[in-house]
C-alpha cells in the first residue's frame, strides 16, 4: 500500500463484470498497468464486479496488487443469489456482508480513507421503485417499464422483514456515521446507484441520443421495434443526494448504467466510467475505457 495522504492520483471505474472472459483479459492486460505503475494511486470501483464471491475476490486482489489503494461498494450484481437453494435462509443482505468481508480480506477499502490528498467516501445504496417518493423512475411508453425484465427481481432474495420500499433506506442509513464525520477535503464520494433526478436526466438524454444513433447505424435495431428496458425504474434513490450534499463532495462517482457520464450539476461533478459488457463496447453503447485521473 502507498503512504496515506500521498501525492498519487485518483481514478474511477465501474461495472467491470469480470465474469466475461473479454473483461478478464482487459483487467489482466496492459490497460491498467502504466509505465510508472499505480502504486501511489487510488482506484474507486463503483460496484458490479461479479456475483461470484471467488471471482470478486480474485479481481479485487488483482486491482489491489496494481493500485496503492482500491475502494469498492457492492452493486446489484454482487447481491445476486444464483444458488439460493443451497441455503434457503441465506439472503441478499447476508451476501452484502459477505462481500464486505471479501473486500477486507483483499485489502480493499469499504470505509472512508484519506489518500492521495483527498478524502474518499464509499456510500452504500440500493434503488427505490414506485410508489416511493424517492424513486428516480421516469415512465416512458417507448420503453419497457416493468420490473420483471430486470434480473434483480429474480436473483435477489430479501429478508421478510425488509420490504421493497424499505431497501434503499436501509442501505443509505448505513452511511449515517461516515457522513457525519469531518473531512479535510476535497471529498470524492461514490455509490453504485444514482443519487438524484438531475443525474438521472443527464443520463437519460445521453442514452436516448445514443440509442437513436445506433438505430441509424444499425437498421436491424430500428426494424426490430424493440423497447429498451427503462433503466430509470432501477436507477437509484434521491435519498443519496443528502449524503453527497452533507459531505460537500467535489466529485461523486456512480456506476450501474453502463453508460459514460461526466457532468457538473449544482457544484458537484458526477462521473461514470464503466467497462460494461463486451457486446455493449462492440455496439458503441459504451466508450472505450481510458484511465483518466479524477483530480
Amino acid at each position: 500500500m502507498s503512504q496515506q495522504g500521498g501525492v498519487g492520483r485518483v481514478y474511477a471505474l465501474s461495472d467491470l463484470h469480470a465474469d466475461f472472459p473479454q473483461n478478464q483479459e482487459w483487467l489482466a492486460g496492459s490497460a491498467l498497468h502504466a509505465p510508472g505503475g499505480h502504486r501511489d494511486d487510488a482506484l474507486v470501483v463503483a460496484g458490479d464486479v461479479s456475483d461470484d464471491l471467488q471471482r470478486l475476490d480474485e479481481t479485487l486482489r488483482l486491482l489491489a496488487h496494481t493500485f496503492g489503494h482500491v475502494f469498492f461498494v457492492p452493486g446489484n450484481h454482487e447481491l445476486w443469489l444464483r444458488c439460493a437453494g443451497a441455503n434457503p435462509a441465506y439472503t441478499s443482505l447476508d451476501k452484502f456482508h459477505d462481500v464486505l468481508s471479501v473486500c477486507a480480506a483483499a485489502g480493499v477499502h469499504t470505509e472512508p480513507q484519506r489518500v492521495c490528498g483527498v478524502d474518499i467516501v464509499p456510500l452504500f445504496s440500493w434503488y427505490d421503485v414506485p410508489p416511493s417518493q424517492h424513486t428516480l423512475f421516469f415512465p416512458d411508453d417507448k420503453m419497457n417499464n416493468t420490473e420483471e425484465i430486470w434480473t434483480d427481481t429474480h436473483l435477489c432474495k430479501w429478508p421478510a422483514t425488509l420490504a421493497k420500499h424499505e431497501r434503499a433506506a436501509y442501505f443509505v442509513a448505513l452511511n449515517q456515521e461516515r457522513c457525519s464525520r469531518q473531512y479535510e477535503g476535497p471529498v470524492v464520494s461514490f455509490s453504485h446507484f444514482f443519487p438524484s433526478i438531475a443525474v438521472r436526466e443527464a443520463h437519460r438524454h445521453t442514452v436516448i441520443e445514443r440509442w437513436e444513433r445506433m438505430k441509424l447505424l444499425q437498421p436491424a435495431i430500428a426494424a426490430s421495434n424493440l423497447k429498451p428496458p427503462n433503466f430509470t425504474l432501477v436507477a437509484g434513490t434521491s435519498l443519496l443526494e443528502a449524503n453527497i450534499r452533507g459531505l460537500r463532495s467535489t466529485v461523486h462517482v456512480i456506476g450501474h448504467s453502463h453508460r459514460n457520464l461526466d457532468v457538473m450539476l449544482t457544484g458537484v461533478r458526477y462521473v461514470n466510467r464503466p467497462l460494461g459488457y463486451p457486446s455493449e463496447r462492440e455496439k458503441g453503447f459504451v466508450d472505450p475505457v481510458t484511465l483518466v485521473p479524477l483530480l
